[in-house]
């Protein structure tokens, strides 16, 4: 395997934030966080950045269902 050192500065660099929300969006102009976003980019992009650059960044909870289609999933 190979080794990519100091990647994480990489991940968190805006023109990458840019290019990440530019295909995040892809097929969902129609949402309203979309819309929020598209109106001002730059300030949610710089927000990511800036939470992922001092790594206080956290993900959502997780909503867990259960879905009947044949066999019982969770």
């Amino acid at each position: 395997m190979k080794r990519h050192n100091n990647l994480y500065p990489r991940i968190y660099a805006t023109d990458n934030l840019r290019l990440a929300h530019f295909n995040a969006r892809k097929g969902k102009a129609h949402y309203a966080e979309v819309k929020m976003v598209n109106k001002d980019p730059e300030r949610y992009l710089l927000q990511i950045h800036d939470m992922l650059e001092s790594k206080t960044y956290e993900t959502s909870k997780y909503d867990v269902f259960t879905k009947f289609d044949g066999k019982k999933r969770t």
